[in-house]
């Protein structure tokens, strides 16, 4: 794919590599909203692996995870781009926009707090989310009982958790006691 098919885009470059335990955890977190945003938004987006693998059959090996392009293992440019950006550890995510800006340096925080509802990546769009977030939060009660647990169980923020009743994961909002 040339470059030129990439612009109006907003591109996800994903500085990641096989030998990681967190980029691989990150890396299924990231073709759940990938795909996501492929079925809904597939024209207007795209994720460009820059691979810091430390051979090509590493690189190899982690590319069968991707739905997503890479830049070529023998292509210089990987390492052009991740001194550009200053990538000092792995899993990162920059994104760029579509007039070939950069719109954010911490796309992994994006992706892993607010998954593809973050899209288009952008602080404002952050900032909306947040505000929607507070506005939840205020709806809620602020402590409940439960008679399933002996302390009065207080509201939290919380990226995210599994549920001690159910077993469910979830995010943002939860009920926990101090004990």
């Amino acid at each position: 794919v040339l470059v030129s098919e990439l612009a109006g885009k907003t591109v996800g470059l994903f500085f990641g590599a096989y030998w990681s335990p967190p980029c691989r955890a990150f890396t299924v977190q990231l073709a759940d909203v990938y795909n996501n945003l492929k079925d809904t938004k597939g024209h207007c987006f795209e994720i460009v692996l820059v691979s810091t693998d430390k051979d090509l059959k590493e690189f190899n090996v982690n590319r069968t995870s991707m739905p997503w392009l890479a830049i070529p293992y023998e292509d210089r440019t990987r390492h052009d781009l991740c001194r550009i950006f200053d990538i000092k550890k792995i899993p990162a995510l920059v994104f760029i926009g579509p007039d070939g800006k950069v719109i954010s340096l911490d796309g992994k925080f994006m992706v892993s707090s607010y998954g593809a509802e973050a899209f288009p990546f952008t602080e404002s769009r952050i900032r909306d989310l947040e505000a929607a977030l507070r506005k939840e939060g205020d709806a809620l009660p602020q402590q409940v009982e439960d008679v399933k647990h002996e302390h009065v169980l207080k509201l939290d923020r919380a990226k995210a958790y599994v549920c001690d009743a159910c077993k469910k994961q979830g995010k943002f909002w939860a009920f926990s006691c101090d004990v």
